[in-house]
């Protein structure tokens, strides 16, 4: 065998290869041999039928295995050799192909391959991570969005203004590009949460408060991808509130009774437990920033050349996704989707190619300290994953083999290994972020 490698690019090659026809004749001729034992004709006993008649009756199908098996491994042999590391499914140039008289037999394979880049020095990786720090205040907040959770709506008092809490009824009037819709009664507005008809309008929370029954307030807002109808969806509209019906929230105190239904003893032990969770949920975040912070660093130390083919596959696959997650959000039609999808192409494509580079930077870290997970480390993660959720362990790790889902663990255990390989190596510098940025971000504790 005869294989020529030729660089077409940095994560491109092509391989011609050229195998001698004696070599591809004594192949078929075995193959055959071994076929005629099977072959089953009338008039002839098993292992006994002439080879004139097999070659006539199965000659062609035996041929064309034998060079699948002779292409097969070829180009395996020729990987092992040059020792290429492709990306994604090799392609196969027809033209190249030939199998003619006693000529050699030809074929070629166009493939890309992992891009090359030197690895920087891991030590002492730069990692600047926003950390806020957990004190009473933030415990206070917790306890006062308990509280919330536990009330109730009432009447206010006869001619209470509207307060921040509150939760109001009333006709909203939307206007878009000048054309006013129809009205559209007993809508809900939260002045807390700038929410008014399920829309969030930034900074109209405080334009309610201090109102009354009957008084109109005026709002701008961008319309979500879910408006109703839809052509005005993504589009800013002028909105008109008049207020119909005013509920208050009742508040309850941090009592015995609301204790006993959270589930504790008392104000001391609710606090320590919201610290404990706090604290739990801090670790988290300043795991998950670690992680990006170190992510980007190695993102601005390694510049390299993505797999053309590989690169534009993924993108057209998140455009596709992203296609049909606006078809099912704005209820629109297939092709209308595609077009709004398109529209975010420079941005997906920014996002794809920055996640194909640090997956490969990711595994190249993992082969350079022998950090790939083996088999046992997956079917133990998978087994781990049994155990929380109630399953049966060594069915799971069965179903892992069988439905081919086993090289996504044993990818997500490597990644989690090399994670905690980074996170070892990292100079952190914690700073405190703005005034309001808690480890709660994600949901309370309750």
């Amino acid at each position: 065998m005869s294989c020529t490698v030729e660089v077409d690019g940095p994560t491109r090659r092509t391989l011609s290869f050229s195998v001698d026809r004696q070599t591809v004749s004594e192949e078929i001729e075995l193959a055959l041999k071994q076929a005629s034992r099977q072959v089953q004709m009338k008039g002839f006993r098993p292992g006994k039928v002439p080879m004139h008649v097999v070659r006539k009756a199965v000659g062609d199908q035996v041929a064309e295995d034998v060079r699948k098996k002779i292409i097969n491994r070829e180009f395996q042999e020729a990987i092992r050799e040059h020792e290429l590391h492709p990306v994604g499914e090799p392609e196969f140039n027809l033209e190249k192909y030939k199998d003619e008289g006693d000529e050699p037999f030809t074929f070629e394979f166009a493939l890309e391959v992992i891009p090359p880049f030197n690895l920087v020095t891991l030590d002492a990786i730069p990692a600047e991570i926003e950390v806020p720090v957990i004190d009473e205040t933030m415990v206070d907040r917790e306890v006062q969005r308990i509280r919330e959770q536990a009330a109730t709506l009432g009447e206010p008092e006869d001619g209470a203004a509207i307060s921040e809490s509150d939760l109001l009824t009333g006709t909203v009037v939307y206007t878009i590009e000048g054309e006013q819709l129809e009205p559209r009664e007993e809508r809900m507005a939260l002045p807390r949460h700038q929410m008014i008809d399920g829309i969030l309008a930034e900074g109209s929370g405080e334009k309610f408060v201090g109102k009354q029954i009957g008084d109109v307030v005026e709002i701008e807002a961008e319309l979500p991808a879910a408006f109703d109808p839809s052509e005005h969806a993504g589009k800013q509209a002028s909105l008109t509130f008049e207020i119909t019906k005013h509920q208050t929230l009742l508040v309850p105190e941090l009592d015995e009774e609301l204790l006993g239904r959270i589930g504790v003893e008392s104000e001391e032990d609710l606090r320590a437990k919201i610290l404990e969770q706090l604290e739990s949920q801090l670790q988290n975040l300043r795991i998950e920033r670690l992680d990006i912070a170190i992510q980007n660093w190695l993102l601005e130390q390694h510049e390299f050349d993505l797999p053309t083919r590989m690169a534009t596959k993924a993108v057209e696959s998140r455009i596709h996704e992203l296609g049909h997650k606006i078809a099912e959000e704005r209820k629109l039609e297939h092709d209308e989707a595609m077009s709004e999808a398109e529209k975010h192409r420079e941005d997906v494509i920014e996002a794809t190619h920055r996640s194909l580079k640090a997956s490969f930077i990711l595994s190249r870290i993992a082969k350079d300290n022998e950090l790939t997970a083996s088999v046992a480390e997956a079917e133990g993660q998978i087994r781990t994953l049994a155990q929380a959720q109630g399953q049966d362990g060594e069915k799971l790790v069965a179903d892992a083999h069988k439905e081919g889902w086993l090289p996504d663990m044993l990818a997500q255990v490597s990644e989690q290994k090399v994670r905690e390989f980074l996170r070892m190596r990292a100079d952190i510098t914690e700073v405190q972020p703005d005034a309001g940025d808690t480890p709660t971000d994600d949901g309370s504790p309750s």
